[in-house]
């Protein structure tokens, strides 16, 4: 009977893909609530890092020889660092690299005109402000 397996490398790249699959699962429930967990994902970084770190204990005990394995252990880190590599791409390159809306108004320039209830339900328009000091937060979540 050979070496145990190397159960190390397996775990490696599903808690690296778990860590990746939370955070786009948490994309997709639209919750506004969660969005701190989208913005710092430190939780997800975590995981994937401890994901990384036991693909690499597998890879050492597979070239001790300690465990069994001839191509796998070294392939599945392989793949989970590549995994930490876009995901890593994703946040902190991609999502920064926001389209420029061509039809918004730019800052300290004139907002176009809007009616609005107030708290009483009254209708407020923007141009019956006009000489006051007005500041507009357009806020998408819920309150």
């Amino acid at each position: 009977m050979g070496p145990p397996r190397n159960w190390n490398a397996l775990a490696g790249v599903l808690l690296g893909a778990t860590g990746v699959a939370i955070y786009f699962a948490l994309i997709l429930t639209f919750d506004p609530t969660l969005h701190g967990l989208l913005r710092t994902p430190v939780l997800n970084l975590a995981v994937l890092a401890t994901g990384i770190g036991s693909s690499l204990i597998g890879v050492l005990q597979w070239w001790r020889g300690t465990r069994r394995g001839r191509l796998l252990p070294p392939l599945l880190a392989g793949v989970n660092v590549a995994f930490g590599a876009v995901f890593c791409w994703y946040l902190f390159v991609y999502s920064y690299q926001m389209p420029v809306s061509a039809r918004a108004p730019a800052v300290s320039s004139i907002a176009p005109d809007f009616v609005l209830p107030d708290e009483r339900g009254n209708d407020v328009r923007l141009s019956a402000l006009r000489g006051q000091a007005v500041v507009l937060i357009f806020y998408r979540g819920h309150w």
